[in-house]
This record gives C-alpha cells, structure tokens and sequence, in this order.
C-alpha cells in the first residue's frame, strides 16, 4: 500500500511541478486530429484512459490495452463535435494464439464543405471544398509477463483541405503494468510520434504584373508560380497514469463482487501544450451497468465530462454500447457514441 501511494504522490508532484513556466506552442503542429478522443467510455473519463485502456479505443490510447481482449472484437464510434464536425472511429482487434494480439483502425474526420472565398467574393462564391483528415493503423501487443503488457501502432496520415493535402506516417508505444495490488493499474503511452509535414503546394496559382512605366520593354508577364510551405511536426505526446479500484473484486479497501468504483489520475505532456491533468471516477454494477464523470485541468475550455455503459451478453457475443458527454465551455458539448462486440 506504501508503494501504491508512492506512486500516487509522484504523479501529482509532477502534474504541479513540470507543468509550470512551459513555453506556449499551440498551433504548431500538423495532424491535430490525431489528438481528438476516440471511445465514448473514455470521453466520459475526461481522457484518463492510459491505465484502463482494455477495449479496441485502446488502440488509439494505449496498444498496450487489446491484450485485454480474448476474442475478435470491433468497435464502432462516432462524435458530433463542434463547429458541426463529424468524427468516425472503427477498430477491430484479432487474438492470435494465446500471447499476440493484431489490431487495425481507422480514424476518419469530416470537416464538411466550406464555401470559397475571395477577394473579391469576400461573402462567397457559391462553390464549396471538401475537408477531411484520416489515419490508417495496424496494432500490435504482446503480454510480456503476467504483469506486463506491450503494444506498438504504425499509422498513415493524411490531411486534405480544398487541393492541398499532406501525408505522413506515425507510431505509438504503450506499456500497462498490473501489479496485483487492490486493483491497481499503471500505463504509459507515447502517440504520435513521427516525420514532420508538410501541405503540398497544391495547383499553379498565375501571377499577373502590371506594365511598369518607368522600364521601357517590361510588359505585362504571367507567371506560373507555388507558394511555398513549411513543415510541421506532428502532436507528439506522453500520458501517464493511474488507476485504483476503491471497491471491488480486487479491492483491498472494500471487497464486492457485485459492485466496483475506480479512480483514475493521468498526466500529459505534449509538444504543443503545456502539463495537464485528467482525472476520472467509474461505477460499475455486476459489469453490465456503468456510471462514469471526470474533470479535465489545465485545458482551456474542456472540463467535466459525463456518460454511461450498458453491457448486454448476446447469443454468445458481448454487446456494449457507452455514451459519453464533454463540457467544452464557449464550443458547447459534445456527445459520442461507442458499439462494441465481441465475437
């Protein structure tokens, strides 16, 4: 239990001491898609999912995670953002033999159409683009011993905006440790971490000259000519966290079998932002109900968060749908939905 504490005091030391005096670096980055939550069970946990991560979400949080899963399982969710953005998630994880675990995904997210504008045109021109952003995935995880657990992600990125885009590639690595102590978990990611990039400089744009009239023979020229682009790294983060059953099965505080209440601390450390907090609390009744809150710091507009599950065994499969809500200040809420079975 000293240990357990430990633990616990060292990563609330860090949240307040390293989160301090940063640099800010938001906007500085490409791909920041890449950052948006994917699960409804883990929006509803404001994100502190490191730890817990032990569905197929897991393979964008942690890939660490589906070595939980025994069984072929996929997962669909879907989020309706602000700004109406729409963001799709599928996943499906394949055990293979006893100790590997393959996973693929697919993060899709639609921008809708947005009517060009001009100079000339400042109030539109009545012809509208496309944007969208997606990443393609394979997974895998490994148990390493009874405690440990491995996983890895390669990933395809790609950015489209009008007729520039811009693709890349990406990796993840996760580790959760399960120390057999009142239900504690720890785990730790680094996501997103790859080549920088870049738009491509998209369609010839003709610049036109007028005649100078102090230059005899310069007449007017047209020019085919790129604007030029920079590149941009990608959202490169660390998550550490924590978990603990205050009640359950597995809890040394207060034992039941029917009944279990976790508590979840997580801490993340990105190139673009500085330190933050996440903090999350679940209910769950004989594993079929669940209840769930969390609370984000340090963020600038996001802060509680809300949502339940529901698990329902089905002719042999496990069904589970989870809904959940986020308060993002000025933007408003959002609110995702999850479906996952278990074949």
């Amino acid at each position: 239990m000293k240990k357990v504490i430990l633990i616990i005091m060292i990563l609330v030391f860090a949240q307040s001491v390293f989160g301090q005096g940063e640099v800010n670096k938001v906007g500085t980055t490409a791909a920041n898609f890449l950052k948006l939550e994917v699960g409804a069970r883990a929006v509803a946990l404001a994100g502190a999912y490191t730890a817990i991560a032990n569905d197929v979400s897991a393979l964008q949080w942690n890939p660490a995670g589906i070595a939980s899963l025994n069984r072929i399982t996929a997962l669909y969710n879907i989020a309706n953002l602000y700004a109406d953005i729409n963001h799709q998630f599928m996943g499906i994880v394949v055990p293979v033999g006893l100790n590997n675990f393959f996973g693929f995904s697919i993060n899709y997210v639609d921008i809708g159409r947005i009517e060009k504008t001009t100079v000339d045109s400042p109030e539109g021109t009545g012809l509208f683009f496309e944007n969208y952003n997606m990443a393609a995935g394979i997974s895998y995880s490994r148990m390493l011993t009874d405690r440990v657990t491995f996983g890895a992600t390669g990933r395809w990125v790609h950015e489209q905006i009008w007729e520039q885009k811009a693709d890349g590639f990406s990796a993840d690595i996760g580790i959760i440790f399960t120390p057999n102590v009142s239900g504690l978990r720890i785990g730790m990611s680094i996501t997103n971490f790859g080549q920088d990039m870049m738009m491509d400089n998209g369609p010839l744009t003709t610049f036109s000259y007028e005649p100078r009239e102090d230059q005899e023979g310069v007449g007017n020229r047209n020019l085919d000519a790129k604007y030029q682009v920079e590149k941009y790294p990608l959202p490169i983060s660390f998550q550490l966290g924590a978990a603990m059953d205050i009640m359950g099965a597995n809890s040394s505080f207060l034992p039941d079998k029917s009944n279990r209440i976790s508590i979840i601390f997580e801490v993340n450390d990105s190139f673009d932002n500085a330190m933050r907090a996440k903090y999350g609390l679940e209910y769950e009744w004989r594993k079929i109900l669940a209840l769930r809150t969390g609370y984000k710091q340090n963020y600038d507009l996001a802060s509680f968060t809300w949502g339940g599950g529901l698990k329902i065994p089905l002719r042999g499969m496990d069904l589970r749908f989870d809904y959940g809500m986020a308060d993002y200040g000025d933007l408003g809420y959002i609110h995702v939905t999850s479906i996952q079975i278990g074949f």
